[in-house]
């Protein structure tokens, strides 16, 4: 039997988004946006790299609450591919997503000597056909019998990278001796001195059985993830097929594969790669990534007026309503202005963004003000204690669910395209400048089995506005729970 030379890519493409708050949330992490301008979302680049002859068709794994802003990235990015996608129940670190993905594997009995990539979706690789060389290198070369980790020369002083160093040789693929994680910056410093330290691009290539053996050996929970994955349900949307795992997922503790697998074996190497790479997790990084002034500043954004500023990042959401910014007399900051939110820190803080927005009472914390749902979208357009006003849009060939609400009455008119709308036992095709009123505790639904989407204004009333205040009847999503 030939042996297969191709890559199996696996993409990581959960997380909660929150190191880059405010434009990065829960309901929409930072890999799904163009964060430095480029044209494409972090996904989509990443999607496009393994998109050679060098790679089997990815797997995604990512979790629930992402699944209609993964469904309309891998439309958009590939008309016509279809993809599998490992979903979550709920936000877990890598440890739980590799012994899913590796479980799944075993499932449909992939081949055990299987070369396989883990790759974050939310790193930046400005040179990706040197990742590629270095990969395939790699599978030519023989993948041996442990885990490789792909690393980078640093070039600065970074205390929010994980580093590794490696041992002393002549080979190409070095020995680990030891991991640190986010270093402090006098740490971070002599690590630039010392060169057999490397930046971690958190990038692992191995065979299947090799990850299956250190996963059964070392994690904990890798069982119960088998359980979760064993009974794990099966839905298909078009080109998109979906492995949700079951609720045995929820038990699983929240561990990293550095921290649960790799820091307790030897069966580690690590590749010094000539790769140009960013983990886009902290403001300092998407400055350093962006291009600077004459005064060291980077501004993103069209309406950014300043005056005496130096070394400091100034970041306008891409968002409509956007404001004047002046930035005056300032030196060493990050300012970072979107539609219901601004940042204002040092550009060399270390703080945890996670913990602060989690101990926070801010109210926007988890949610920009674009919602995305398997259907389409929406935006708040007013939010008052018994009023809430939406601008609504359903995707072609798409729709909402069969519902009602017990606490809201409903007024729908449509913008622009044309949409069939149940109330009651009456379904009608509803135009432009056409209104339709839903009384609460009334069974009713949109859709759209048309080409072009449909938009309409949506005034909810009650004496309970919620997103909880809903019952499905029927779902083409299956969330009907």
């Amino acid at each position: 039997m030939k042996k297969n030379t191709k890559i199996q890519p696996v993409i990581l493409c959960g997380g909660e988004g929150l190191r880059l708050w405010p434009i990065s949330r829960k309901s929409m992490p930072k890999q799904f946006y163009d964060l430095l301008g480029s044209g494409e979302s972090n996904l989509s680049f990443i999607l496009k790299l393994v998109d050679k002859p060098a790679f089997e068709d990815p797997i995604i794994v990512s979790n629930i609450k992402l699944r209609a802003l993964l469904k309309k990235e891998l439309f958009r990015i590939y008309p016509k591919r279809k993809f599998t996608v490992l979903l979550e129940p709920t936000v877990k670190s890598t440890a739980p997503a590799l012994s899913a993905t590796i479980n799944y594997f075993d499932s449909i009995n992939i081949d055990k000597d299987q070369t396989l990539a883990f790759l974050p979706s939310d790193h930046l690789f400005s040179k990706g056909s040197s990742l590629i060389r270095e990969l395939n290198a790699l599978v030519k070369e023989g993948i041996g019998e442990e885990i490789t980790l792909i690393g980078v020369k640093p070039e600065y002083a970074e205390v929010d990278y994980g580093y590794i160093k490696f041992k002393n040789s002549k080979n190409k693929l070095k020995e680990v001796e030891r991991f640190v994680e986010k270093p402090k910056l006098g740490m971070a410093k002599r690590f630039i001195k010392d060169k057999r330290f490397l930046w971690n691009t958190g990038i692992f290539i191995g065979k299947q059985i090799t990850f299956m053996n250190l996963l059964e050996k070392f994690y904990k929970n890798h069982d119960m993830v088998r359980k979760a994955v064993m009974d794990s349900s099966i839905k298909t949307e078009g080109r998109v097929s979906y492995i949700l795992l079951s609720k045995e997922f929820f038990k699983v503790s929240n561990d990293s594969f550095d921290k649960s697998i790799l820091e307790k074996t030897s069966e580690i190497k690590v590749l010094p790669a000539n790769i140009a790479w960013r983990d886009l997790g902290s403001w300092k990084s998407i400055y350093n990534s962006l291009k600077k002034d004459k005064n060291n500043n980077s501004f993103f954004g069209t309406d950014i007026h300043s005056h005496a500023v130096s070394n400091s990042l100034v970041y306008q959401s891409e968002l409509p309503k956007k404001k004047e910014i002046l930035i005056s007399d300032i030196s060493n900051l990050a300012v970072v202005d979107t539609e219901d939110a601004l940042l204002v820190t040092s550009l060399d803080s270390s703080l945890d963004f996670k913990e602060i927005l989690n101990k926070s009472n801010i109210k926007n914390k988890d949610t920009t003000s674009l919602f995305h749902r398997p259907w389409g979208n929406y935006t708040n357009l007013l939010s008052e204690p018994n009023v809430l006003v939406k601008q609504i849009t359903v995707y072609p060939r798409s729709s909402m669910s069969l519902q009602r609400h017990f606490h809201r009455s409903e007024h729908w008119t449509v913008l622009s395209g044309k949409a069939y709308v149940t109330v009651g036992n009456e379904r009608k095709l509803y135009k432009k400048n056409q209104s339709v009123f839903i009384e609460r505790k009334t069974k009713h639904r949109l859709e759209n089995p048309f080409k072009k989407p449909v938009e309409m204004i949506e005034v909810q009333i009650g004496d309970k506005i919620s997103e909880e205040d809903i019952e499905r009847f029927d779902d083409l999503y299956d969330r009907m729970e």
